[in-house]
């Protein structure tokens, strides 16, 4: 059931996965405006920058 709900809502996967979620949402729903979450309960700190810096450094560029 999670990924069921997972999968019309989270952007996961590598930065091209994301960029693509990212855009789908733009056509389908005119999205200007996204809020991210990169860390979650009981998540090492250090795993949740490295998220942050992949993607700034990977997926915002696209936009």
């Amino acid at each position: 059931m999670f990924d069921s709900f997972a999968d019309a809502r989270f952007c996961l996967g590598s930065p091209d996965d994301v960029i693509e979620t990212i855009e789908s949402y733009r056509e389908a729903f005119g999205t200007d405006y996204l809020l991210f979450r990169t860390q979650w309960p009981g998540m090492d700190d250090d795993i949740a920058e490295s998220s942050i810096d992949l993607f700034c450094e990977e997926v915002l560029p696209s936009f």
